[in-house]
């Protein structure tokens, strides 16, 4: 479930494995970081800059397809269309087109992509009701490992593999061509 449904107690541990690469970024800082998440709204919010400017407030969810940035926020960095994306409507699952943008830089906590692609949507109420600018996906931490602790507030971003467990609280979780299964 992403983190649009309710909210889990506890840890839960998901994987982003590299399976194919679908945009060019990197991380220049240690291995492992932590990003602080706030769990307020009852939704995992965590605050992103943007080709240096924000905070900004993103949702951050394990089940959307692309990184989406509100087109009031879009127009307010002044992030010119540079194609075109279609996707599902969040909610409905309708196909639809959108802008699809380029950010030179998206910054979590210590944590920076580079060069990302992310798509605008229009829909006022839908960023209304989320109570934030946009959504951060996981499928953005491909190659890396996603620690979600509701327990402590924070994502931890880590180098290397999943782990194989049996804790209680741990979802595996890969993508295979863009999709999580």
């Amino acid at each position: 479930m992403g983190a649009m449904g309710p909210l889990c107690r506890g840890k839960a541990l998901i994987g982003a494995v590299l399976i194919l690469p679908s945009v060019i970024w990197a991380q220049d800082k240690d291995p492992s970081t932590a990003i602080p998440m706030d769990l307020t709204s009852g939704r995992p919010i965590v605050h992103v800059f943007i080709n240096s400017d924000g905070p900004f407030k993103f949702v951050f969810d394990t089940a959307a397809s692309h990184t989406i940035v509100s087109s009031d926020l879009a127009a307010r960095l002044r992030l010119p269309a540079t194609g075109v994306a279609v996707v599902s409507a969040p909610g409905s699952g309708v196909a639809i087109q959108v802008p699809r943008i380029n950010i030179k830089e998206l910054r979590c906590g210590d944590f920076k992509f580079f060069d990302r692609s992310a798509v605008v949507i229009s829909d006022k109420s839908l960023f209304q009701s989320i109570k934030a600018d946009g959504v951060i996906c996981l499928q953005d931490f491909d190659g890396y490992v996603v620690s979600v602790d509701y327990g402590e507030k924070r994502l931890i971003v880590e180098s290397g593999a999943l782990p194989e467990t049996d804790e209680p609280g741990t979802v595996p979780l890969k993508f295979v061509e863009g999709v999580p299964g």
